[in-house]
C-alpha cells in the first residue's frame, strides 16, 4: 500500500470507527456463547436454551427486511448511537436481573440492534473510506470479528465457571461502554438535501390566500413501497451472500459435533487455523479487491471453500482438519469482506444503507438455513455426505457469483 493510501485509510474517523467495531465485536463475542450456559444455569433445558441462543439471530432475520425505510428516515449517527446503547443494556440487564424471561427480552433486543448495527457499520465505512482502499478498510474492520471470535470464547469456558456467567455480561457491557463513547466520536458524512420549496399550482386559489400554517417549504414524505425495504439491484448479491452465510452458518454450529461424532479430540484447531490464516489473508484480500475487483476474486474464493468442505469431509486426524480451517479462512474468510465492500460499490450515497441491508438479509437467511438444513442431512446420513452437500452449496456459489459478474 503506498503511504498515501495509507494515510488516507487510516484517517481519524476511520480509527475512530475500528475501534467501535472492535470493542463491539468484543461484546458480541463475550455475550453470544455465554448463552446458553447462562440459561441452564437458570434452570432451562438444553432445548430452550439452544432456542435463546439462537433468539437473536432469528430476530435479525425477521426485522432485516423491515429496517430499510428506518436508515433513511432517520440520522446514520443517532442511530450508530442508539444502537450501542441498546446492546449495552441488553447485556448489563441480563446480568443484573437473573432470569430465563428477562434474558430472553434481552436477547430479543439484542437482535433488534444487531440488525442496524451490522448494516450502518457498512454505510460508515463506505462513506469515509476513499474508493481505493475501500476492500482494504472493508477487511480491516471483518479482521476485529475474527480476533473477538478467537479470544472470547477462551476467556468465557475459564471465567464463567470460576465467577458466574451472569458476571461475563457486565463484562460484555463494559466493552459496549467503550463502544458507545466511540460512537458518539463518530463523524457522519453530511447529506445535502434539497431545501427548494415545494411549489404546487391549485387551480384558483393562490398561495396568498391560503393561510400562513398551509404553506410548507418541506418536501411531501416519501411513500412506502416494497422498493422502500429492497434494493432491487443488491438482490444478486443478496442471494451470492446468502450462498455464502449457508456455508459459514454450518461451520460454525456443528464442526465441534463432527469432532464429537468422529472422536476426533483436536476438532478445534480447525477455528485456530481459521484465524490464523483469515489474520494474513483478509488484508490481503482487501488489497486485491481495491485492484482487481471483485470480477477477478470472488470466483476465485467460492473454489476455495468447495476444497475445504472436501478436505473436511474426510478429515479424521489433525493435519486435514487444519488443512480445511486454512482453506476456509482464504475463501468464505476473504469473501465476506468483499461482499460488503461490493454492496455499496456503484451505488447511489442514499442507497447505501438499502443495498447493504439486502445483502445482509440473504446473509442473515443463510446463517439460519444453514444449520438447520445441514444438521438434518447429518443425523440422517453421515457428516462426509453434509460436507459433499455444502461443497455442492458452494459451487451453487461459484456459479452465482460467475453469473452476478457477467451481468455486470
Amino acid at each position: 500500500m503506498a503511504l498515501s493510501d495509507f494515510k488516507a485509510m487510516w484517517s481519524y474517523s476511520y480509527v475512530v470507527l475500528f475501534l467501535f467495531e472492535f470493542f463491539a465485536q468484543m461484546g458480541a463475542q463475550t455475550s453470544i456463547p455465554i448463552v446458553s450456559n447462562y440459561a441452564i444455569a437458570l434452570g432451562a433445558t438444553v432445548a430452550l436454551a439452544g432456542l435463546l441462543a439462537s433468539l437473536n439471530s432469528v430476530v435479525a432475520l425477521i426485522l432485516r427486511f423491515f429496517a430499510g425505510p428506518l436508515f433513511k428516515r432517520f440520522s446514520i449517527k443517532r442511530l450508530f448511537i442508539a444502537f450501542s446503547i441498546i446492546f449495552c443494556v441488553s447485556c448489563l440487564a441480563c446480568g443484573y436481573i437473573q432470569d430465563l424471561t428477562v434474558l430472553a427480552i434481552c436477547r430479543i433486543v439484542f437482535g433488534i440492534a444487531l440488525v442496524g448495527k451490522t448494516t450502518l457499520i457498512i454505510v460508515l465505512a463506505a462513506q469515509i473510506l476513499p474508493e481505493s482502499t475501500r476492500g482494504q478498510g472493508v477487511a480491516w474492520l471483518a479482521l476485529t470479528n475474527v480476533f473477538a471470535i478467537a479470544i472470547c470464547p477462551m476467556v468465557c469456558a475459564y471465567l464463567g465457571p470460576r465467577y458466574g456467567w451472569n458476571m461475563l455480561f457486565y463484562l460484555a457491557g463494559a466493552f459496549f461502554v467503550l463502544a458507545i463513547i466511540c460512537s458518539f466520536l463518530v463523524k457522519e458524512k453530511p447529506v445535502e438535501i434539497d431545501k427548494t420549496p415545494v411549489q404546487k399550482y391549485i387551480s384558483d386559489v393562490s398561495t396568498e390566500e391560503m393561510p400562513n400554517e398551509q404553506i410548507s417549504n418541506k418536501a411531501p414524505k416519501e411513500k412506502l413501497t416494497w422498493r422502500s425495504f429492497i434494493y432491487v439491484k443488491s438482490l444478486p448479491i443478496g442471494l451470492i451472500g446468502l450462498l455464502e452465510a449457508f456455508t459459514y452458518g454450518m461451520i460454525t454450529t456443528l464442526t465441534l459435533t463432527v469432532g464429537e461424532l468422529r472422536g476426533i479430540e483436536e476438532i478445534s484447531l480447525f477455528f485456530i487455523a481459521y484465524v490464523v490464516v483469515s489474520f494474513a489473508a483478509r488484508p490481503v484480500s482487501g488489497r486485491l479487491y481495491d485492484k482487481y475487483g471483485f470480477k477477478r476474486l470472488g470466483a476465485i474464493l467460492a473454489l476455495f471453500i468447495v476444497a475445504a468442505m472436501i478436505v473436511f469431509a474426510y478429515a479424521y486426524s489433525v493435519i486435514p482438519i487444519m488443512i480445511s480451517g486454512a482453506l476456509f479462512a482464504i475463501g468464505q474468510g476473504c469473501l465476506w469482506p468483499c461482499l460488503q465492500a461490493e454492496s455499496v460499490k456503484d451505488v447511489p450515497e442514499e442507497s447505501y444503507s438499502l443495498s447493504a441491508n439486502t445483502m445482509l438479509f440473504g446473509v442473515d437467511a443463510g446463517c439460519s438455513l444453514g444449520p438447520i438444513v445441514c444438521s438434518a442431512i447429518m443425523d440422517a446420513t453421515s457428516p462426509t455426505v453434509m460436507f459433499w452437500f455444502v461443497a455442492g452449496v458452494a459451487m451453487l456459489l461459484f456459479i452465482a457469483i460467475i453469473w452476478y459478474n457477467r451481468r455486470k
